[in-house]
């Protein structure tokens, strides 16, 4: 039973790490493009847009 447990703990380990190195492979690929349009610097591209008036009423 302890090496079952060993066995999952592991596969569990290298699909995180996998999935982690995805998900940093996508972000500098996202970086890369600069085609010279007007996006958002990619710091700031899984922001909310800064609102004009932040005392306006909020939508229900």
């Amino acid at each position: 039973m302890v090496q079952v447990a060993f066995l999952l703990g592991g596969l569990l380990l290298f699909l995180g790490v996998g999935l982690l190195l995805r998900l940093r492979h996508l972000t500098r690929a996202a970086a890369g493009d600069t085609d010279g349009g007007d996006d958002p610097p990619v710091d700031q591209r899984w922001e909310r847009p800064a609102v004009a008036d932040p005392w306006r009423r909020a939508h229900r």
